[in-house]
């Protein structure tokens, strides 16, 4: 919606991405990341017109130019944080105890992560924007996700605050390798990519980087692929623009038949335990948790494990689930 409406500037294209951020936000604490992200494509996209020597204005106020200037990007943020409101009921004398957020030990760590996570808590909790209960939700997020508050277990290794190279590995072993495949040659032929014009391309291929990225250096609360599941669909719109490109002549459009075929086999062999997928890299969830287990087990198997504790007398059994659940009963 924000690249339609740099790309058609209306009312009615600016009020749409002022509710779906707003609904984004509403969803998906992580969905704040969307903000920095609108104000570098925004300026992206003045610069991109500069450069094609367009009269385009960043403070012009009259339509249509006035729907892509700057106080779009400040009626949009403002719109949406209204979205926010209204989906808490318009909640507005609820207090919430940011104190004990910007006190925690974590904002004691010598991580810059730390540092600016706790900063931003502070800032959180100085401004009076409502409602308080979502901001409280992501001020806690933020200081949460800096510690994980067990050790994680990665590559044999534990650690409570995880490891820089985490999400790219993970990356690697939980997509199936069809999907790297045409990702990769999508990103090796990106010229021949099919869409309007480079600019489509640079707006889906831009999220993508700065989501990972995120993810990778304030996320340290590592806790499996679903962190990150948001980038997918971008990679797919990318590759289904190369595989358009790429499905002629006869020789290619087998390689691309293969490819799927492979996908379709694999799916069907992970059925119904696709939690625990894992590529062929790694020999699937035979080898991928040896590697990791912490986005994998959620106790959703702790029955299947009592049972087969009493089959086999295994006691005693230690187990750390992820949860709050005991598995003692």
């Amino acid at each position: 919606l924000f690249l339609k409406l740099l790309r058609h500037p209306s009312a009615l294209n600016l009020a749409l991405t002022s509710l779906f951020l707003g609904l984004a936000q509403l969803a998906k604490f992580t969905a704040i990341l969307l903000y920095p992200l609108f104000i570098f494509l925004w300026l992206l996209n003045l610069l991109l017109e500069k450069k094609q020597s367009k009269t385009l204005s960043c403070i012009n106020i009259h339509p249509p130019h006035l729907y892509i200037s700057i106080y779009s990007l400040a009626i949009i943020f403002a719109l949406s944080l209204v979205v926010i409101w209204a989906g808490y009921g318009f909640q507005d004398n609820l207090k919430w105890n940011f104190l004990y957020l910007y006190r925690s030990p974590i904002c004691e760590l010598p991580q810059i992560t730390a540092y600016i996570k706790c900063k931003l808590v502070n800032i959180i909790a100085i401004i009076p924007i409502p409602p308080r209960t979502f901001y409280y939700g992501l001020a806690r997020t933020l200081i949460l996700t800096e510690q994980h508050e067990n050790f994680l277990f990665f590559l044999g290794k534990t650690s409570q605050t995880g490891w820089w190279y985490y999400y790219p590995l993970l990356f690697l072993i939980k997509t199936p390798i069809p999907v790297l495949i045409l990702f990769a040659l999508a990103l090796l032929n990106w010229k021949k990519i099919q869409t309007q014009n480079t600019f489509h391309k640079t707006f889906i291929l831009i999220p993508v980087i700065w989501f990972f990225l995120c993810f990778l250096i304030f996320n340290r609360k590592e806790i499996g692929i679903r962190h990150i599941i948001l980038i997918y669909p971008l990679i797919f719109i990318l590759t289904s623009g190369f595989i358009a490109t790429f499905f002629n002549p006869f020789r290619k459009k087998l390689f691309i038949y293969i490819l799927f075929i492979w996908l379709a086999i694999s799916s069907i062999l992970s059925f119904p335990d696709y939690l625990t997928y894992f590529n062929e890299a790694v020999l699937r969830s035979r080898g991928g948790l040896k590697i990791s287990v912490l986005g994998e087990d959620w106790g959703q198997s702790i029955i299947s494990l009592a049972n087969y504790q009493k089959k086999y007398n295994l006691y005693p059994l230690y187990y750390q689930p992820y949860g709050i659940f005991n598995p003692e009963s």
